[in-house]
């Protein structure tokens, strides 16, 4: 009456003709996903995974405490099996899972507010796929990149004082884990839209159905912009203020402050300290050297027990950063 819980097999090369008197296997509760990795059959619930022998059908390993949320958040490739559930996203490597989503799974230093027109919000694992007990993220592999793509989504709360509302956007996020960097990136997909599950084309290229059309997957010809914030730099002294005088972006050598209110003419480096916000007049660029473009930090804020700063709407690249200090006395 009730074979939610069941997994049956069909006879060998008739995929219609079932025995499900005997070729069945019973599971805890009703599977989430199915997957094949490296010949065997992996079925997923929302707390467990299965390692099942497809001939015999028999469960020969139970990993508990690990699940995914759907269908569509689990994809095999030549590098292992990737897969997300509501705790975080995760690899097997044919062994066992390990959990990869520990850099992103909280806000880290998103929580001081910056000026410029473009904030990062905590868009965290917790703060997203864990929060939105609905929500089951798509996941694909994206050949061109070799990075695994997990689509998330975050509510957005948009204050419209002007007339006195608080507007809530969906916007949809692609949280992208590059397999041979080892690193995190997070990228714009969509606002306020439907996005359906991504597909592969014939070429290799990924593509995305959004409302009523099909996209490419950076499918343009135009460098994107991109923001990126760094940590409370505290120069491993959390408890002792330094005063900071420079800040060097090495890859760059153009001005990147030019004071309009424009995003091609706005500041794009924006820069604060535990005393506060640093202003745009004591931010000052220097003619630069080679390979690196310079800015003088003034005013009474430069002093504090960290520094944090923002670059943001950059479409130039950008190598690292150096920041230039000096250790105040232990009083």
């Amino acid at each position: 009456d009730n074979a939610s819980n069941l997994i049956f097999r069909s006879k060998p090369g008739m995929f219609s003709i079932f025995d499900y008197v005997n070729d069945y296997v019973t599971l805890k509760s009703k599977p989430t996903a199915m997957a094949n990795f490296l010949g065997r059959l992996y079925a997923f619930d929302s707390n467990n995974i299965y390692r099942i022998n497809p001939q015999n059908l028999i469960i020969e390993d139970i990993y508990e405490g690990i699940g995914c949320t759907g269908k569509n958040s689990v994809v095999v490739t030549e590098y292992g099996m990737f897969f997300a559930d509501r705790n975080g996203a995760y690899m097997h490597n044919g062994q066992t899972p390990v959990k990869i989503s520990a850099p992103i799974q909280k806000g880290g230093n998103t929580e001081e507010t910056f000026s410029g027109t473009d904030n990062i919000k905590d868009v965290s694992w917790d703060n997203t796929v864990t929060k939105m007990r609905n929500f089951a993220p798509n996941v694909i592999y994206d050949p061109n990149s070799s990075c695994i793509l997990f689509n998330i989504e975050y509510l957005d709360k948009d204050d419209v004082s002007t007339i006195g509302l608080v507007l809530t956007k969906k916007r949809q996020y692609i949280w992208a884990f590059s397999i041979t960097q080892k690193r995190w990136d997070l990228w714009e997909l969509s606002e306020d839209a439907d996005v359906g599950s991504p597909f592969i084309g014939e070429k290799g290229e990924l593509y995305y159905p959004i409302d009523n059309a099909i996209y490419e997957f950076k499918g343009g010809s135009s460098n994107r912009d991109y923001t990126w914030i760094s940590k409370k730099l505290t120069m491993g002294e959390d408890s002792i203020t330094k005063v900071y005088t420079k800040i060097k972006l090495n890859g760059t050598t153009s001005n990147v402050n030019l004071g309009g209110s424009y995003i091609d003419s706005s500041d794009k480096l924006i820069v604060k300290t535990s005393t506060g916000d640093i202003s745009t007049s004591d931010i000052n660029y220097s003619t630069p050297a080679s390979g690196f473009s310079e800015y003088k930090i003034s005013g009474t804020n430069k002093k504090g027990r960290w520094l944090q700063f923002k670059v943001e709407n950059m479409t130039e690249p950008m190598d690292s950063f150096g920041i230039i200090f000096r250790r105040k006395s232990t009083k």
